[in-house]
């Protein structure tokens, strides 16, 4: 059985709370945008997670090799107190480290980069040089992973590494 009501507005001020607050009873759930502007369905919750991404490569020259790593964030939201941790290899001496962004510190063949704050769409880069211990190492492989304080479901991506062969 349908019910019909009558309402008499005294002032325009009354229509519009009014007005308000059947729209927000009627809602089931709340409505967000991705970042296209394609609004999502009522009732779901928006991500709160980001989403982590490393890649690494490396290049040999006489008895140097250099890695660089690339880290970028997909978001949707800002990636908190980003870290990347590389375990340097047996094989190798640091050298020398720099950060796009934040900081490094080697200690006990072990570098860590606080990178700070990833934005979504952003990224930030890392270059670290080290040298060959033996001429007679013929290749040499390393892995680096990141992590951060913000929640990631895809960890699948979160770790990458390289083997880089003498030339």
């Amino acid at each position: 059985m349908q019910r019909l009501f009558h309402i008499r507005i005294v002032r325009p001020v009354a229509l519009a709370l009014l007005v308000g607050v059947i729209f927000v009873l009627g809602m089931s759930g709340t409505a967000w945008a991705d970042k296209g502007g394609s609004e999502k369905k009522h009732g779901t919750v928006p991500p709160r997670e980001a989403d982590l991404s490393i890649s690494k490569s490396g290049r040999w020259s006489g008895d140097e090799v250099s890695f660089t790593i690339r880290v970028s964030n997909k978001g949707p939201v800002v990636a908190k107190s980003v870290v990347v941790s590389d375990n340097i290899s047996d094989n190798l001496s640091y050298s020398s480290s720099s950060s796009s962004q934040g900081r490094c510190t080697y200690r006990h063949g072990n570098l860590s980069c606080a990178l700070g704050d990833l934005s979504a769409d952003k990224g930030a880069s890392i270059t670290i040089k080290t040298r060959v211990k033996n001429r007679s190492t013929k290749h040499v492989s390393n892995t680096a992973h990141v992590e951060s304080a913000t929640d990631d479901s895809h960890h699948d991506n979160n770790t990458a590494g390289t083997t880089v062969n003498r030339p």
